[in-house]
């Protein structure tokens, strides 16, 4: 599906571009956007779907084209059963557990947006580059390290005009995180992982170091000072 959103990006301007057009934005104005929604991760990532925020800030350096800055913020959890079993031995009784850990994933960039007003709806597209890192469990890694790397993400949407100035926005964005390794978050210590049980969960995807997120968000827009 990750791949779809190039193809469908081109398919929009396509149809936009052959649209009649409405007025554009106010070169020189900043547009904000507040979202919410949810950030899938890609299979092999050992990561369940998390609820994401996310903030953006551009400006209009032509009347369809904003740069800026974005941010997101999401709390994942590990899949713990893409990690070996912990066997804890207690006398007379044995207890197995699967360890799994709760972070949290940041993603911080620079990006450019096309879009272009049809109408009460503006369609866009927009790509970034940025960096990404993850804050694990201080409780269970016994510190409070991060992993990190570099990001890009690539998105199409629309926003729905409530005013000149304010709007509603859906969007779907490919979130990739380049240098990944989700042995980051192994908590099987070797010396008690059950060698009987090596993969409780079947066997894994395989390992990849470049991975696609989508992430799905419906947000506010405010472009402070337009209309006037």
């Amino acid at each position: 599906m990750q791949k779809l959103v190039l193809p469908l990006g081109a398919c929009l301007f396509v149809l936009v571009g052959a649209a009649e057009v409405s007025a554009q934005t106010e070169v020189g104005r900043y547009r904000l956007s507040a979202n919410l929604g949810i950030q899938t991760f890609a299979e092999s990532s050992a990561l369940e779907t998390s609820v994401v925020g996310a903030l953006d800030a551009s400006y209009y350096v032509t009347s369809s084209l904003a740069l800026g800055l974005y941010g997101q913020v999401a709390r994942p959890k590990t899949d713990p059963t893409f990690f070996p079993l912990v066997r804890l031995d207690f006398g007379t009784e044995t207890e197995f557990h699967q360890p799994a850990q709760r972070m949290t994933s940041y993603v911080v960039g620079l990006q450019a947006q096309l879009s272009r007003m049809i109408g009460q709806i503006e369609p866009h597209v927009v790509a970034g580059f940025g960096y990404y890192a993850f804050t694990l469990d201080p409780q269970q890694n016994q510190s409070d390290e991060s992993r990190d790397g570099f990001s890009l993400n690539l998105g199409l949407g629309g926003t729905y005009a409530l005013s000149e100035s304010a709007g509603v926005c859906l969007e779907i964005r490919d979130m990739v995180f380049l240098d990944y390794d989700r042995d980051w978050f192994n908590l099987s210590d070797p010396l008690l992982a059950e060698p009987r049980f090596p993969e409780p969960g079947g066997v894994p995807p395989d390992k990849q170091s470049t991975i696609h997120n989508l992430r799905f968000s419906v947000g506010f827009t405010y472009i402070p000072g337009a209309g006037r």
